[in-house]
């Protein structure tokens, strides 16, 4: 038998050191995606040589294969199911590979169940909405938003109102709220969806609202329900999808999806011989370091934790708008409890010496970080040697000694122009929202907690 030669080729190990490098050299100044690095996931390295695999949803028979992690993946569903106040009794759900994912079994749910649905989102709802609405064949309507990039309330009354009259029947609807916009972090208020499906007509056991929280789900979450706008289950929520690799730090793509049991069609499960477990998800074969690694950011921080971090990262926001308003560079920061704010550069354009903006508009979010190097070595948060290009003095909010950073997002869009031309082909399938980001871009504007 010929023995199989286990020597890594050097070509290969220096290809794994270069992008190595190139990652912690821009783990500080990403730009254009609003990820948390402060999850330390060191303890879980034993177990990432280990294939899991979780095959069939967490509720239901786990089957024969024993080679899974569904006991952690079911906690965290009923904490995050907690956290959104879902009844203890009717819940649902599973870890998806990302919001996209959560959003897709959403409305897959929903279709099964209101066969001749329409999916109703605004203009500044994520991309993913209208690609997951045509890959189920159902019809989308999208409604404008106000001047806060908020779900025109109004509007979706009429649009809805008037797609139901000439069909002369019941016609479900199927409302993807955005719980915070990829460019704004505006909030679609769940109560008032409900609201304006009761001025339009639509009888309350043919709704379905989809709260895609991806980003704010948890911050907003954490905050006292009568100081947010609503968009949980008491609210009147029907599922909730809130990503895993955003604010909680999870380094790897993740999303935890939680439905209304009540709310799912019945004989939508089917068990499969093959796995012995329900086939209940979209994907088959499901990773199983996902809901461990989610597993283990609640266990490390805890609501508290969560709270403080979501605390430090709002104050941030506050900061850093602040601060662009004093430099003469005009910012805005959304009225909700958002840790995000919204900027136009100067006529000159900005640059931070390895790269450049030419959009309009950008957003900024605060995002918690592992500590790196800082510029004040005699501070007392500071745990390491000064960096080769210190950063530009910023302010400092209190909080936990963590270190925050600020992501940036770019778009390119122009609101007259997207109120008052006419509607074209493409928004039967897109929102007319056109987003543009510039990967390549930078930004060493940071600060320390």
């Amino acid at each position: 038998m010929t023995a199989v030669n286990t020597t890594a080729d050097p070509l290969a190990l220096a290809a794994l050191d270069k992008l190595a490098a190139d990652l912690r050299y821009h783990a500080t100044n990403n730009v254009g995606f609003p990820d948390a690095t402060d999850l330390d996931v060191r303890p879980l390295l034993p177990l990432l040589g280990t294939l899991l695999n979780n095959v069939g949803a967490p509720f239901g028979p786990a089957g024969p294969y024993r080679g899974h992690s569904k006991r952690f993946e079911l906690a965290v569903v009923q904490q995050t199911a907690d956290l959104f106040r879902a009844p203890w009794d009717d819940r649902w759900g599973y870890i998806t590979s990302g919001a996209t994912e959560g959003t897709h079994c959403a409305l897959w749910q929903a279709r099964t169940r209101f066969p001749n649905a329409v999916v109703v989102a605004s203009t500044a709802a994520h991309y993913g909405v209208a690609r997951v609405a045509d890959m189920l064949r159902m019809p989308l309507l999208t409604v404008p938003t106000d001047d806060r990039d908020e779900i025109d309330y109004a509007a979706l009354t009429d649009r809805v109102r008037r797609y139901r009259l000439p069909r002369r029947r019941r016609v479900p609807v199927v409302v993807v709220a955005s719980v915070g916009t990829t460019m704004t972090e505006a909030v679609d208020d769940v109560r008032k969806i409900h609201a304006a499906l009761d001025t339009a007509g639509v009888p309350g056991d043919a709704r379905w609202v989809h709260a895609d929280a991806a980003l704010a789900g948890v911050p907003l979450g954490l905050l006292d329900p009568d100081t947010r706008p609503g968009f949980d289950f008491a609210d009147g929520a029907t599922s909730i999808v809130v990503s895993g690799h955003k604010f909680l730090s999870v380094p790897m793509p993740c999303a935890v999806l939680v439905v209304l049991d009540s709310a799912r069609p019945a004989g939508h499960d089917r068990l499969v011989s093959y796995t012995g477990s329900l086939d209940e998800t979209v994907t088959g074969s499901r990773s199983g370091h996902a809901p461990l690694m989610l597993w283990w950011a609640w266990q490390v921080w805890g609501l508290d934790g969560l709270r403080q971090r979501a605390t430090t990262a709002r104050a941030l926001a506050a900061a850093t708008t602040a601060r662009l308003d004093a430099i003469g560079w005009p910012a805005w920061r959304h009225p909700s409890p958002s840790p995000s704010c919204w900027t136009g550069h100067p006529a000159r354009c900005w640059t931070n010496g390895r790269s450049a903006w030419t959009a309009p508009e950008h957003t900024w979010s605060a995002c918690p970080a592992r500590p790196r190097p800082c510029s004040t070595p005699s501070s007392p948060t500071c745990t390491t040697s000064s960096p080769a290009k210190p950063d530009p003095p910023q302010p400092m909010p209190s909080g936990c000694g963590q270190q925050f950073r600020v992501r940036t997002r770019t778009t390119s869009r122009v609101r007259r122009w997207r109120h008052t031309r006419g509607p074209s082909r493409a928004e039967r399938c897109y929102p007319t929202r056109v987003r543009r980001s510039s990967h390549g871009a930078a930004s060493d504007v940071t600060a320390v907690a």
